[in-house]
């Protein structure tokens, strides 16, 4: 395999006791195993008590997943590892590069959706510009407006995440700026202060066809308000 998917294996019983195994198993390359079973057994030679304190394992790091949305603490690695295997991830590297291409993906995407919202575009235009164009979720659903507000919504895009009272900001990378997060989080209460206001919608002649000549990324249009409130657009 060209490009393996590393991981070392934790377990919540020995971290908060903090004994030898707090800070994990050896890495685990996971094209080296046929079936979980066989990970078992690696981890019992390290000491591992699976029937006991080190019952609830976590992914204490990966790598070989360029996957900044997601908060390995909470992924169970029998589940990760079954579901790689099954698709054919470990075992094929055309397949071990599509899922990477797809992962670097969906965060240009979520950068886009917020993008396109500060600049004026509707969740339901978004929607279906995103459907036309086949772009779907990781369980291969069309994304709809309720989807994108939910996105919108989820401050684990602006790398914050709340427990309780308290707001933690180490847990998730920032894929969207503070500056973006906000102006997003400002027109969407805007919109509920006023439902009846008409949300408009304008899109660009060259949306979608026009890409850097630099980085190869679609460009988008962007509009603005002169000083006698007339919206011109860029």
């Amino acid at each position: 395999m060209e490009g393996n998917i590393k991981i070392v294996i934790g377990s919540w019983g020995s971290y908060n006791e903090c004994n030898e195994r707090a800070l994990g198993s050896k890495w685990l390359d996971l094209s080296d195993y046929s079936d979980w079973d066989e990970i078992v057994e690696e981890l019992k030679k390290e000491g591992f008590e699976l029937d006991g304190i080190d019952e609830e394992l976590f992914i204490q790091d990966v790598e070989g997943i360029e996957d900044r949305s997601v908060n390995w603490d909470y992924v169970n690695p029998e589940t990760l590892f079954n579901t790689l295997k099954e698709s054919g991830v470990l075992d094929d590297d055309y397949k071990y590069k599509v899922f990477s291409a797809f992962l670097e993906e969906e965060a240009e995407i979520v950068k886009e959706i917020f993008t396109k919202y500060s600049q004026g575009y509707t969740a339901v235009a978004l929607a279906k510009d995103l459907q036309a164009r086949g772009i779907r979720t990781k369980k291969g659903l069309y994304i709809t407006d309720k989807k994108i507000y939910k996105i919108l919504a989820n401050t684990k895009y602006n790398g914050k995440i709340r427990h309780g009272d308290t707001i933690y900001d180490n847990i998730y990378p920032k894929i969207i700026d503070d500056v973006t997060w906000q102006k997003v989080q400002d027109i969407h209460a805007e919109n509920q202060h006023a439902p009846g206001r008409k949300k408009e919608i304008y899109d660009f002649i060259l949306s979608g066809k026009l890409y850097c000549g630099d980085c190869q990324r679609p460009m988008v249009g962007e509009s603005g308000t002169s000083k006698l409130g007339r919206v011109y657009y860029y």
